[in-house]
């Protein structure tokens, strides 16, 4: 016999399915499923809640008769699941004191961040959008006006969050050397 479980997406996080995957049970045997976390069951095609996330050994143990039993373990990694619906994400910035049109971006969010993604956008007046795919930018604008910034996030547990918030440029200092 082996221990086969799947994740199963139900009304439950971490919620596991354990079913038998080699020799076919006879209606004469008798099963029995350990969990790891102290509780067992003699279903067939086990259903089983994990309420913590941890490692846990899950046994199954077949009875062929009272003489010839046996069982087989498989472990369980259990992860914390993330509710994406309470992961909130915005951005701050910073001015730079010498350069005004220069623009240091800070992610926020309630999660770690795995990725970020920044647009740019002239609104007032219309103009093109810029993409940035790195942590934090800083961002020279190059003229005066109205900007959309976009923060796309991806958060630990894969949570897709964005947020977006307006800026106003109000003075541009050309580069050094024009």
């Amino acid at each position: 016999s082996s221990v086969h479980d799947t994740l199963s997406a139900g009304p439950l996080p971490n919620l596991y399915h354990f079913v038998n995957t080699s020799t076919p049970l006879n209606p004469a045997d008798s099963v029995y499923w350990t969990f790891g976390d102290g509780t067992g069951s003699h279903d067939m095609i086990a259903t089983h809640h994990y309420a913590q996330p941890g490692t846990y050994t899950a046994c199954l143990t077949v009875w062929r008769s009272s003489t010839c039993a046996s069982t087989t373990c498989k472990t369980v990694q259990v992860t914390q699941q993330i509710n994406c619906d309470t992961a909130h994400v915005s951005w701050s910035f910073q001015r730079d004191p010498a350069v005004p049109n220069k623009i240091y971006f800070y992610a926020n969010s309630t999660l770690p961040l795995l990725d970020q993604t920044w647009t740019i956008t002239r609104v007032v007046p219309s103009g093109p959008t810029v993409t940035l795919h790195q942590n934090n930018p800083s961002y020279v604008f190059p003229d005066t006006g109205f900007y959309r910034v976009c923060l796309r996030a991806v958060t630990l547990g894969g949570c897709i969050k964005e947020y977006c918030n307006y800026i106003r440029i109000e003075t541009v200092v050309p580069p050094a050397g024009c």
